[in-house]
């Protein structure tokens, strides 16, 4: 009557792969943000008179 709890020892596996999938899954999503994040600082720096959609008319830029 004592032994009533349940065995779980067989869950340890799966929880060692749902642990190292929610690292995977974390670590590729920073990287996604990062890279975000590093192409709009780029395009911030460019000057205006390289961005293309500052052409007005007839090769005029703002």
């Amino acid at each position: 009557m004592n032994n009533m709890a349940p065995d779980l020892s067989g869950l340890v596996p799966c929880m060692i792969v749902v642990i190292a999938v929610a690292v995977a899954g974390a670590v590729v999503s920073l990287a996604i943000v990062a890279q975000a994040a590093a192409t709009l600082v780029l395009a911030q720096r460019r000057t205006r008179a390289s961005r293309p959609d500052h052409v007005l008319a007839q090769g005029h830029l703002v």
